[in-house]
C-alpha cells in the first residue's frame, strides 16, 4: 500500500463526516443559542415573530402611558408640595416638565398634520374631479 494514499474506507468516512457536519450546521441555524469561535455562548433569535410581538407589546405599553397624564400631574404636584425639596429633585421636575411640554407640542403637531393631510386629500379629489 502506498504511503501517501489513504484507505478507501477512510475516504468514505471523511465524506460521511463532511455530510453530517453540514447537517449539524443546518441544525444550528434553527437553534436559538449559538457558540462563537472563542467558545463563549451568546443568544440570538432567528425568529422574527418573537421580535414583532415584543415590539407590539412595547408599543401598547407606550400608548397606555402616554394616554394617561393625570398620574404625571399628581406626582409632580406631590413633589412640589414637599417642603424639603433638594436641588436634584428640582432638576428632575424641570426635566419632567420639559418632557410634558414636548409631548403636548407633539400632540398639537400631530393634529395639525392630520388636518393638513385631510385638506390635501380633498384638494386632490377636487382636481381629479375637474380632470387635471
Amino acid at each position: 500500500m502506498p504511503v501517501g494514499k489513504p484507505k478507501s474506507g477512510l475516504k468514505s468516512g471523511l465524506k460521511s463526516g463532511l455530510k453530517s457536519g453540514s447537517k449539524s450546521k443546518a441544525m444550528l441555524k434553527n437553534k436559538v443559542q449559538k457558540v462563537n469561535p472563542k467558545g463563549k455562548q451568546y443568544k440570538t433569535s432567528s425568529n422574527k415573530h418573537i421580535s414583532k410581538s415584543k415590539s407590539k407589546a412595547i408599543k401598547s405599553q407606550l400608548r397606555r402611558l402616554n394616554g394617561d397624564s393625570s398620574e404625571f400631574d399628581e406626582i409632580t404636584g406631590l413633589l412640589t408640595q414637599e417642603q424639603n425639596i433638594t436641588e436634584d429633585v428640582k432638576g428632575k421636575l424641570k426635566v419632567l416638565a420639559s418632557i410634558k411640554k414636548d409631548y403636548e407640542k407633539d400632540q398639537e403637531h400631530r393634529k395639525q398634520t392630520k388636518l393638513v393631510n385631510e385638506d390635501l386629500k380633498k384638494q386632490i379629489e377636487l382636481l381629479d374631479g375637474i380632470g387635471l
